[in-house]
């Protein structure tokens, strides 16, 4: 019998970025930042917040992109939030389980300009087979729009459902 316990707990906490929807992200939002970075997968952006640093302690006055360990995902949706209503015109993509029983979940579709709900599973770069769960794509930015551009709109729905 094979050991799927790890897929299930909180055993694998950092899921690295798969890099070509990394790129399509970075593209239509122009991402600079990633505060979650990490030494096996450094994104191509212009600054990382690596360890020993935390990028829940910095400013993040850029376009940027969070793939946030998944034990810490709470956090990572609290800072995300506070960070754009901080700053305007700037945009934060965040790459998340798709875990709707979640309290973090209600408040990233309570304040998310655009949820993308990835339709297929996700292989993670550090993984070897799909990921067991599924995924989604969080947007938020504070332009007084209120709404995503239609090239970033496209992109997303590439992907999955958007709402």
């Amino acid at each position: 019998m094979k050991n799927f316990k790890p897929l299930f707990s909180s055993q694998s906490t950092g899921w690295l970025t798969p890099i070509d929807l990394f790129e399509e992200i970075r593209d239509v939002f122009n991402i600079e930042l990633d505060p979650c970075a990490d030494f096996e997968n450094p994104l191509p952006v212009k600054t990382h917040i690596m360890p020993p640093s935390n990028g829940l302690l910095e400013e993040w006055n850029f376009n940027t992109f969070i793939n946030p360990p998944y034990d810490t995902i709470e956090l990572w949706v609290t800072k995300t939030i506070e960070q754009s209503e901080k700053y305007k015109n700037k945009a934060y993509v965040m790459l998340l389980p798709s875990r709707t029983d979640r309290p973090w979940f209600r408040k990233v579709l309570s304040k998310a300009v655009a949820v993308c709900f990835i339709h297929k599973r996700l292989r993670f770069s550090n993984a070897k087979n799909n990921a067991p769960f599924p995924s989604l794509i969080a947007v938020f930015q504070n332009d007084g729009a209120g709404y995503i551009t239609d090239e970033q709109l496209k992109m997303l729905e590439k992907h999955g459902y958007v709402i």
